[in-house]
């Protein structure tokens, strides 16, 4: 039992998880920005305004609350070791009090990640296989 726990304990540790941040500076009409990651890349970081929100989380989804209506410059950047990287720089409009959407192509798993997560599934397999038997 205390293994089956362990396992699911490291299992959840290490997926994707959402981020909710806040803007850091205080104004009267602020609306939300939602950055949404087609993937979860490994290390995703979301800029806004010149603003550091967030750095270097596993998520595929960032929510920033607070921004200052108007023109916001949102700039995303992700991918880790084993994952094609990617940046982007989008302009929105951000209305008081409602939320806007920035959708950004999320990185890519690499041929060596590909090779690599095929040997480490059959190699899985081939252990549940020798337990059973």
């Amino acid at each position: 039992m205390t293994r089956w726990l362990a396992a699911l304990c490291a299992l959840a540790a290490g997926c994707a998880h959402n981020v909710t941040a806040h803007y850091p500076e205080g104004c009267a009409s602020t609306g939300t920005v939602i950055v949404r990651l087609s993937n979860a890349a490994s290390n995703a970081t979301v800029i806004v305004n010149g603003r550091l929100i967030v750095e270097d989380r596993h998520t595929a989804r960032v929510k920033v609350h607070g921004v200052p209506a108007g023109r916001a410059v949102v700039e995303v950047s992700a991918g880790g070791d084993r994952e094609t990287g990617v940046s982007e720089r989008r302009e929105v409009w951000v209305e008081p009090g409602r939320e806007v959407a920035v959708t950004v192509a999320g990185p890519e798993m690499t041929t060596a990640q590909g090779i690599y997560a095929g040997f480490t599934t059959l190699g899985v397999w081939l252990v549940y296989a020798a337990l059973i038997l």
